[in-house]
């Protein structure tokens, strides 16, 4: 079957300094497979911007959720089938302008 009901969501951040904005997707239908991605949109001005993976949750039975957290950038996942999955959080870090990401969890039916 086909990857179906794409869940998007959108980050933006703006600081002069560092901040980080997250946004988590919750796969429809309860645990299953899912294809979860993020990419950064666009930058501006002396910027630095970092998108990934950093947060899933994922039921390995009834009575078992695990809680997967990745909260740097360096060596996290951007793009990653998942199985079993419940949600993905994803995170733009940007120090010094503006940025955007675009993030999407992609449920296999």
């Amino acid at each position: 079957m086909p990857v179906q009901n794409i869940n998007p969501g959108t980050l933006f951040a703006n600081s002069g300094g560092q901040l980080d904005n997250s946004v988590t997707i919750a796969r429809t239908g309860g645990p299953g497979w899912a294809f979860a991605e993020v990419q950064l949109a666009w930058v501006s001005g002396n910027v630095t911007a970092q998108a990934w993976i950093s947060g899933m949750r994922i039921q390995r039975s009834p009575d078992q959720i695990d809680n997967v957290v990745s909260p740097n950038p360096g060596g996290s996942q951007i793009g990653t089938w998942v199985n079993n999955c419940l949600s993905a959080t994803f995170t733009l870090r940007v120090s010094g302008g503006f940025a955007a990401a675009s993030a999407k969890l992609s449920p296999w039916q």
